[in-house]
Formats: C-alpha cells, structure tokens, sequence
C-alpha cells in the first residue's frame, strides 16, 4: 500500500511540473484590422420570391414481425424534414398492419 501511495504522489508530482514547464503560446502571426461602418441606410428588396415547386420523395424501408420488408415512397415540400416524412411512412404501415403484426397491404 505504501508503493501505490508512493507511486501515485511521485506520478501526480511529475505531471505538475511537466504541465508547468509546458509553453504553448505562440506569438499572433496575422493582424486582425476591424472596420466599422456607420452607414444606417438599409435596402430592403421588394421582389418576391418564387415559389418552389420542387418537391422531394423519400423511400423509407420498413419490416414487419413476419419479416416482409415494406417500403413506403412518401413525398413531400421541398422544405419537409426526413423525421416528418419517416412519421408519415411509419403511421400508414402501421395502420395496416393485422393482428400478428404482419403487413396485410
């Protein structure tokens, strides 16, 4: 017990000095120029901006308790996200799912 309280105390002492003999700062090697505007004009655009009409598909690939592998195209906005599409997937197959937990289309 004596040598672990030994080897520690010399372990935590070497790595102080180590770390308080470490220089890392290193001088700036690019100046930094900040420049302030004081211009308040702000344009605003008056031109609308076109609709999308892109549209995504997603294929989300399923499997039921019988094994089958489904998978269900869900498209969508441009904009939708993948978690809303995988909702959609998912509440259709599981809406048609029977009893035993197999897809019954």
């Amino acid at each position: 017990m004596k040598r672990l309280v030994l080897a520690m105390f010399c372990l935590t002492l070497g790595a102080g000095a180590f770390a308080a003999e470490s220089k890392t700062a290193k001088p700036a090697d690019k100046k930094v120029e900040v420049k302030m505007t004081t211009n308040n004009d702000i344009m605003v655009s008056s031109k609308k901006m076109k609709e999308s009409k892109f549209r995504i598909q997603r294929a989300i690939r399923t499997q039921d308790l019988c094994g089958n592998h489904i998978i269900v195209y869900v498209s969508g906005p441009n904009s939708s996200t993948w978690l809303s599409m995988y909702d959609t997937a998912i509440t259709y197959v599981a809406s048609h799912l029977d009893s035993n937990g197999c897809f019954a289309g």
